[in-house]
């Protein structure tokens, strides 16, 4: 579903309801106004439930996807304290922010995508056509083939039979994704501890969950849920088991039993320094949801500056794979060329 629509609903319904529109009036408009059948259904789902006496929140609740955990809390937050359409429009807010770091990564990954995508089909075309005739020709001037031309008459043996290959190619990608699934929902804590520690990927995987994890605090903090509340919210939505169980609900247990939310913070992996001094700042002004907004929009320049470091890393790596290929390529003419050459 695209996430314009559901910030559009947002939207809608808190401008509605600003106006003094009833919430199945509302509901009703924008079911009949919105473009995306998964949203009319959720519609649908909430108006029936609400005619059972449900809640907005509870209704939304059992509505499921394209509605999540974090989009309930909030709202029961706005049903308690009587500012419903304020926190529609923060929800809106925070799907648009979301939306918006989306968009500028699929924007940044376009060209690097191109240039693997050019470099796999060159390196297709000249394994699969030129590099057996050239071996061949280094076969029949050496009469005995170097490593090099048994390679690369190797690789176009392989890919003259495209089917087979395709279809070992289709089952082994199958295969392998089959095994990561099952290694993932076995291992999920410790793949991600290691999917962290890989250079440049890493960095962009935990920024990413950084950014989730200020804009969701900053949307439930703003939008009035208790900050325990708040981080187990988050904690759920984050999309990380890692910071999920090591950080976000261990820090409630701590503030539980008295502490400050920055000593509860104080000393967790994962959190870099500008987290917890400007959490400290947030403490001390009042003004929390403030300190994660700015939080979030310093990862986000970290983030951008990330992916173009790896962006920068990537084009040069395609390029010399295919120059290595090329290379390979000349050798198998080029070396018993130069043998033949010399003992004549």
């Amino acid at each position: 579903m695209s996430d314009q629509s559901l910030v559009q609903w947002f939207r809608q319904m808190a401008v509605l309801l600003n106006s003094g529109v009833c919430i199945t009036r509302a509901i009703e408009i924008c079911q009949q106004q919105s473009p995306n059948k998964k949203l009319q259904e959720a519609s649908l789902v909430m108006l029936k439930e609400l005619g059972f006496g449900q809640r907005l929140s509870q209704a939304m609740a059992l509505c499921g996807p394209p509605f999540e955990e974090i989009h309930g809390g909030a709202v029961a937050v706005g049903e308690i304290n009587g500012d419903l359409s304020l926190v529609l429009l923060r929800l809106a807010d925070h799907s648009e922010e979301s939306a918006r770091i989306k968009r500028r990564l699929i924007a940044a990954l376009a060209y690097p995508a191109l240039v693997v995508g050019i470099s796999a089909i060159g390196l297709y075309l000249l394994i699969r056509f030129l590099a057996p005739i050239l071996a061949e020709v280094g076969l029949q001037l050496q009469g005995k083939p170097n490593l090099v031309s048994r390679g690369m008459l190797f690789l176009g043996q392989v890919f003259e039979r495209e089917f087979l290959t395709l279809s070992a190619l289709a089952l082994f990608g199958v295969a392998a994704h089959r095994l990561g699934k099952s290694l993932w929902s076995r291992y999920p804590k410790r793949l991600e501890k290691l999917l962290f520690r890989i250079p440049l990927v890493g960095k962009m995987l935990r920024l990413g969950v950084l950014i989730r994890i200020c804009q969701t605090l900053e949307t439930m903090i703003g939008g009035g849920l208790a900050l325990t509340q708040s981080f187990l919210l988050t904690a759920k939505t984050c999309g990380s088991r890692y910071y999920a169980e090591d950080i976000l609900v261990p820090s409630v247990e701590r503030i539980h039993r008295g502490e400050s939310l920055s000593q509860a913070l104080r000393g967790s992996p994962g959190l870099p320094n500008t987290f917890l001094g400007l959490v400290i700042a947030g403490e001390e002004s009042g003004r929390l949801d403030e300190s994660f907004r700015y939080l979030s929009r310093l990862y986000e320049m970290e983030l951008v500056n990330a992916v173009e470091a790896f962006l920068n890393a990537l084009e040069p790596l395609s390029i010399a794979t295919v120059g290595l290929v090329v290379l390979g390529v000349l050798l198998s003419v080029f070396a018993p060329l130069s043998k033949l050459l010399t003992a004549v």
